[in-house]
């Protein structure tokens, strides 16, 4: 009865966001202009393409690699700025924007603990990078947001124990995975609930496999698994130390079957593109959905990884990487 009534109400409630939506699609990058962008002789051609998109406003020079990665990222806040205004539902953009708040929380705990970190502030998180920097750089935790307070200790506290940053990394994942299935169960609409126990899911993988290719301990994944995917933790570690035919087989059946599969075939240097691939897929799932919070998420999701395309194609016309690899890395959303 609850699902009947929310169909009846998405159309009232989500009927201006959604339709702003169906045309900001039509207004994503083609395959065609994605191929133009990677097959342009240099920056400065590939700027050209660009111009006759939404991105010629973007750069209106040729720019440094800095400038690259400073503008797209601008371009995407307004974005997203824009579309939060007009959505009814603030929580959806609370749900997407906190993997950048523990971005931020990451890169700010890293460079107070250890003076360095190989990440940027990211200006997309529900919290200014600035005002989470300065508390943690103050040392100021119980300041900190509730949603990331607790976790940031415990890292802290981790670390100085063991002097290991992934201890960082480990401890704001698990934190990180916990308020997003949190906020999901609240929304209470099975395709989001389900996306992210798969997000779960491929976190979970990822350490798995990653840990089986580099040939790390067992002892290294105990207490590191995230709680609330379908794939049982119990069920990973059981397999951690069988052959790979074995461990593929196990999956034989389910959602994961290929990913698990080319992923020990291929080796840690196309686990990424594997995982990306795997979301893209469960991206193209919500098209289905055409009324409700779905299509902006969907949007929202769509739109990142094409400025990620964007920033790929760009740096790489900076530093004179062949077509061929970084067509390579692209994820293969267009599929």
């Amino acid at each position: 009865m609850k699902a009947f009534e929310a169909t009846l109400r998405d159309p009232l409630k989500y009927g201006f966001i959604n339709g702003r939506i169906t045309y900001l699609e039509t207004k994503l990058l083609t395959p065609h202009q994605v191929e133009r962008l990677i097959e342009a002789g240099n920056l400065e051609e590939a700027l050209r393409s660009l111009a006759e998109t939404d991105y010629g406003r973007v750069f209106e020079e040729v720019p440094e690699e800095v400038v690259v990665e400073r503008n797209l990222a601008g371009a995407l806040k307004e974005v997203f700025d824009s579309l939060e205004k007009d959505c009814p539902d603030k929580e959806l953009f609370y749900y997407f924007r906190l993997k950048y708040d523990f971005q931020n929380l990451k890169t700010a705990l890293k460079l107070r603990l250890t003076g360095e970190s190989g990440d940027t502030f990211s200006l997309l998180g529900n919290y200014r990078a600035e005002e989470l920097s300065s508390l943690v750089l103050e040392e100021r935790y119980q300041e900190l947001p509730e949603f990331c307070r607790g976790s940031a200790v415990d890292a802290v506290a981790k670390y100085e124990e063991t002097k290991n940053p992934q201890q960082i990394d480990v401890l704001l994942d698990r934190a990180y995975f916990t308020e997003l299935a949190r906020v999901s169960r609240g929304k209470k609409r099975d395709f989001i609930i389900s996306f992210t126990r798969t997000l779960i899911d491929l976190a979970n993988l990822k350490m798995f496999l990653r840990a089986r290719i580099l040939q790390k301990s067992r002892g290294l994944l105990e207490g590191y698994f995230i709680d609330g995917g379908r794939v049982e933790k119990e069920r990973l570690m059981s397999l951690f130390n069988e052959g790979d035919e074995t461990v593929v087989e196990h999956f034989r059946g389910t959602e994961y079957y290929y990913l698990v599969r080319e992923s020990l075939e291929r080796g840690p240097a196309f686990l990424e593109v594997i995982m990306s691939d795997f979301v893209a897929q469960k991206i193209a799932e919500f098209k289905y959905l055409i009324i409700g919070p779905e299509p902006v998420l969907k949007y929202l999701l769509l739109k990142e990884n094409e400025v990620r395309m964007v920033k790929l194609i760009l740096l790489g016309k900076i530093w004179s990487i062949p077509k061929d690899r970084v067509r390579a890395q692209l994820r293969e959303m267009y599929a």
